[in-house]
């Protein structure tokens, strides 16, 4: 259970001019009443348990409510001075806001963050929206938030990783393109081909084309760049790769 707010702020000048006409008595009262407010969020409407609160008889309590009455605002059975009750929420509301952000800092220290992964959960991070959960329950909903946050920058940077390996051809369409010498053909689909192919095909294409090419006789021959990959011919023994009398499309 979260513990009383011990305080609340005492505005000195607000204080000596709203009561600069009353007597040390009234001003008596009027304190001790303000004090029971504060640690019961409110006070009571009816005057015979205010007197008691403040330990005159009904006589001389009822003498001074007459004159400090309208400092409190009765609704129903309830009352309460307004100024202090607005202290009190906005107190309140700062004090739950600096909790919030002591959870959300200490979750940070704990976790060993690279500098752009820092930044990004520090910028998803807003306390406000923390503020309609029970103060119970604060530390268990921002650290389920927080591990489902990081679980959403990890799995974003897999995907950037996997992007990035996608775009990494370990080597470059016009290596082959240049070292098949015959520039025939659609260009971009055997490019596109070439980018789909894993990477131990393409160096396995580069270590036995020089000698694929040096067995066909005739130039005619050699198959279209696109007919070659979309053939897999890097595959063929090369030992018995032969000239054929009709151009394979």
């Amino acid at each position: 259970m979260a513990s009383k707010d011990p305080a609340f702020l005492f505005y000195s000048k607000d204080w000596i001019e709203g009561t600069a006409e009353l007597s040390p008595s009234e001003k008596g009262v009027y304190i001790d009443l303000l004090c029971y407010q504060h640690q019961k969020s409110d006070l009571p409407s009816d005057l015979h348990r205010l007197c008691r609160l403040v330990r005159l008889s009904y006589d001389e309590f009822l003498v001074i409510w007459n004159v400090i009455s309208d400092k409190f605002f009765i609704d129903g059975e309830r009352m309460f001075n307004i100024k202090l009750s607005e202290v009190m929420s906005e107190r309140s509301l700062k004090g739950k806001k600096n909790k919030i952000i002591g959870i959300f800092a200490s979750l940070l220290r704990k976790s060993d963050l690279s500098k752009k992964d820092y930044s990004e959960v520090r910028s998803s991070f807003k306390a406000d929206d923390f503020m309609q959960i029970d103060s119970e329950r604060l530390t268990e909903r921002l650290t389920e938030w927080y591990e489902l946050r990081l679980k959403s920058i990890a799995n974003a940077n897999a995907n950037e990783d996997a992007n990035e390996n996608e775009n990494n051809i370990n080597i470059e369409f016009d290596v082959f393109w240049n070292l098949y010498n015959k520039k025939v053909g659609d260009k971009k689909k055997c490019s596109d081909k070439w980018n789909k192919l894993k990477d131990d095909d393409r160096q396995k294409i580069i270590d036995t084309l020089p000698a694929f090419i040096s067995k066909i006789k005739d130039k005619q021959f050699q198959p279209f760049p696109e007919t070659y990959l979309n053939q897999n011919r890097w595959n063929d023994d090369i030992t018995t790769v032969q000239t054929v009398k009709k151009m394979v499309m």
